[in-house]
């Protein structure tokens, strides 16, 4: 049986398509990739593939973590006050 949460066949190649999208981008940029899919799978999963959307939200938020695990730590809380707030728009106020 094929694994769709995992290795879908739709991704099949010579390498796995999150192996070069993480290779492309920071380690910043990868956990932010991986928190936009977690929160798609996480909004949609009563509407389009029920448990197997939750367990792709899963698999994300696990590269997710190992992603920020291997980000600079931001020790200095100066720092933070230079990132733009982020905008949830209408749909969380």
């Amino acid at each position: 049986m094929e694994d769709l949460v995992n290795h879908p066949s739709h991704y099949a190649g010579n390498i796995e398509t999150i192996d070069y999208i993480r290779d492309k981008l920071e380690p910043s940029g990868f956990t932010d990739y991986c928190i936009g899919n977690v929160m798609k799978y996480i909004s949609r999963w009563r509407k389009k593939d029920g448990k197997q959307d939750l367990k792709k939200a899963q698999v994300y938020l696990q590269w997710a973590i190992e992603s920020a695990e291997k980000e600079p730590f931001v020790q200095d809380p100066a720092d933070l006050r230079q990132l733009e707030p982020y905008d949830f728009g209408d749909d969380f106020k």
